[in-house]
């Protein structure tokens, strides 16, 4: 079955198997896995007192984050990330990865919580709100 979560201001875990995961208004921490069904979260603000992580087996993962965020990314996926945050892109050899980019570790805003965002199959979006 799906989750539906809004308006939560502490620490959530969640966990499907064949469903859909949707956060509204959070703040985290948050931990959720979905094996099969698409991941939409959307934070209010980031709590910095645990790291994040959200995972999919074979969906996408969109998460919606303010924009004045400190974290420090690390994004796995098969699938493509798509993001409007000026992450640091992987070089090998001095040149940008351009052609589709499945792993990143990157700080925004000087770094801060851990978020972990991992889909097998899925893209993954992590935008700013």
């Amino acid at each position: 079955g799906s989750v539906e979560v809004e308006g939560f201001t502490s620490e959530v875990e969640a966990n499907t198997s064949v469903g859909k995961i949707t956060m509204k208004d959070v703040t985290g921490p948050i931990t959720a896995h979905s094996s099969v069904g698409a991941i939409n979260i959307e934070f209010s603000k980031v709590s910095q007192s645990s790291p994040i992580t959200i995972s999919s087996s074979v969906s996408e993962i969109d998460v919606a984050i303010p924009a004045s965020t400190k974290a420090d990314l690390d994004i796995k996926t098969n699938g493509t990330v798509y993001t409007n945050f000026d992450i640091k892109i992987p070089t090998k050899k001095g040149m940008k990865n351009i052609s589709g980019t499945k792993k990143i570790q990157s700080s925004i805003n000087n770094g801060g919580v851990k978020i972990k965002l991992k889909s097998s199959m899925g893209n993954i979006y992590l935008r700013k709100k």
